[in-house]
């Protein structure tokens, strides 16, 4: 039994091995598919890594997807990237990508309204290298405390200031916003925003979730 579970890993091996020769043998063109690609989030484990995705037809129906999942009814997702997603696509039988949208970098940090309790800002690579490169100053530009929960857990951190016209400012955060969740991954020690910090920088897309008031809101920031 031993030696067939040997072989049966081998195998397996071998088929995601092929798989991923096939990609690189391949030049992969662009699909011409309807299909835009928002955003990537890019985690230390590939496997989660998200991108978000919309069918250009369907004004705003946004879908995340992870490595392997079905790309809506076009074929299967096979590798994430900061730029793009590769997919193999189930009617030409070939791999094509899907490269990230066009963002005009002439433009700064601006604001996009989007549904209620939402907003959506563009922000250039450079803005945030350089916010990450320059955090031990950027950090007394804002402060934060951590929000307890009933069983004494940290459930987010209070922004307890943000100076005028700062990066935070800017950014749309606001004095006694709670922030929750960044990515998806809950804030819940300073360790967990280190590890987050460090995600930031392989990210074209990144979803914070934060408390205002007695309202959820959502601020999407797209890095280009």
């Amino acid at each position: 039994m031993g030696k067939n579970f040997s072989i049966v890993c081998l195998l397996i091996f071998c088929a995601s091995k092929n798989i991923d020769a096939q990609v690189t043998a391949q030049v992969v063109a662009p699909t011409k598919l309807p299909l835009y690609l928002v955003g990537t989030i890019i985690l230390r484990n590939q496997s989660e890594s998200i991108a978000t995705i919309k069918a250009r037809r369907q004004k705003n129906k946004r879908t995340t997807f992870r490595e392997k999942s079905e790309l809506l009814k076009y074929g299967k997702v096979t590798k994430i990237g900061r730029q793009d997603v590769t997919f193999l696509n189930y009617l030409t039988k070939k791999f094509e990508k899907i490269p990230l949208g066009q963002f005009d970098g002439s433009k700064k940090l601006t604001a996009k309204k989007m549904d209620k309790g939402e907003s959506s800002f563009h922000l250039k690579r450079e803005k945030i290298d350089s916010l990450l490169e320059n955090l031990h100053k950027e950090v007394y530009n804002a402060g934060s405390a951590p929000v307890y929960g009933r069983q004494g857990e940290i459930v987010g951190y209070r922004i307890t200031f943000v100076k005028k016209n700062s990066i935070w400012s800017r950014l749309g955060i606001r004095k006694d916003d709670v922030v929750k969740r960044v990515n998806g991954i809950a804030i819940d020690s300073p360790l967990r925003v280190l590890e987050l910090l460090r995600q930031l920088k392989d990210s074209s897309l990144i979803e914070l979730e934060l408390q205002r008031k007695s309202h959820l809101r959502k601020i999407e920031y797209l890095i280009r």
